[in-house]
């Protein structure tokens, strides 16, 4: 009886754990550096120069040049606008994709792979302004 009762639980312990075992990189929030989440919590310090523009349009996607890698960036778009973040070639904005309503901002953060922002506009030809944090 006490070694049936033991398997059991031995086996259901093992089950639970397999079900709950997964790879770091299936979480949404993978663990970074202290320094990093510190940064990424307080407020945004805008540097001396000014936002980058992005020029959408209403009939093709635009892309940003290549953020720098674990920053912080702000966005905001002139008019209504389709974003999508991604690599040099597999983030063209399109109707698929969420979009920011116009003047409002967007704070985002990129990664080591994911160092480029595409918008394309709703409703007329506008731009995107980019404001690294520092």
């Amino acid at each position: 009886m006490r070694l049936t009762t033991a398997t059991v639980i031995i086996a259901v312990m093992a089950v639970c754990g397999f079900a709950i075992a997964q790879p770091q990189s299936t979480w949404g929030l993978a663990d970074i550096q202290d320094r990093l989440a510190q940064h990424a919590q307080r407020a945004c310090i805008y540097p001396i120069g000014g936002w980058a523009i992005i020029n959408c349009s209403n009939s093709a996607a635009a892309q940003s040049a290549e953020l720098n890698a674990w920053s912080r960036y702000v966005i905001q778009c002139g008019d209504d606008s389709y974003l999508a973040t991604g690599d040099a070639s597999t983030d063209e904005a399109d109707s698929s994709d969420g979009w920011l309503p116009s003047g409002a901002w967007l704070e985002f953060m990129t990664t080591s792979t994911v160092r480029y922002i595409s918008c394309l506009n709703k409703n007329a030809d506008s731009d995107c302004r980019i404001l690294e944090c520092q």
